[in-house]
């Protein structure tokens, strides 16, 4: 959200059925926030656009529902990102074909972005962080020291309340 906004997006909507991640959304650059589980994401997405559709939707959780989401919400000649990790374990899911074929929506998965030729993406991201221009500290809610690793993984896995993203800190006694 805050690559959005940098890039001058003016339209941000995050979707996600935790309060506190909604607020924390909105704090990261979003303009509207839709919980899923009071309103249906699809159509609260074109409310919000004058029954468009969204150009760009970004996935990022993982999930087939959500994938097919946003396979849903993208507007004529729109882009959906697909940058969640797929679930472990979960069927593969059904595409709404049809639908981004009259669309001529495209789809964009990334993986393995380590390996990108010359590290763009890297060198991008320290970029814009260097610059200011993105702050990731506001993404990193817990810390824990080597010895309590395991409490990290935990954390991370199952998101309690107030979790973001889980940093091991490796220098920490």
């Amino acid at each position: 959200m805050q690559l959005l906004a940098h890039r001058g997006v003016s339209a941000i909507i995050g979707a996600d059925p935790c309060g506190w991640r909604l607020d924390a959304a909105r704090e990261l650059g979003a303009t509207d926030v839709i919980d899923p589980g009071e309103t249906d994401t699809v159509a609260a997405i074109a409310g919000l656009t004058g029954g468009h559709g969204a150009e760009l939707v970004v996935e990022a959780a993982g999930l087939n529902q959500t994938r097919r989401q946003a396979m849903l919400a993208v507007t004529v000649r729109g882009r959906v990102g697909l940058f969640g990790l797929p679930e472990a374990g979960a069927p593969d899911m059904s595409m709404p074909f049809a639908r981004l074929f009259r669309q001529r929506a495209s789809i964009h998965t990334t993986f393995d972005a380590q390996n990108e030729p010359g590290l763009a993406s890297f060198a991008e991201a320290r970029d814009l962080i260097v610059a200011g221009a993105v702050q990731p500290r506001v993404l990193i809610s817990h810390r824990y020291p080597l010895d309590r690793i395991a409490d990290a993984f935990d954390a991370a896995r199952h998101r309690p309340p107030g979790v973001r993203k889980v940093i091991v800190d490796v220098q920490a006694a």
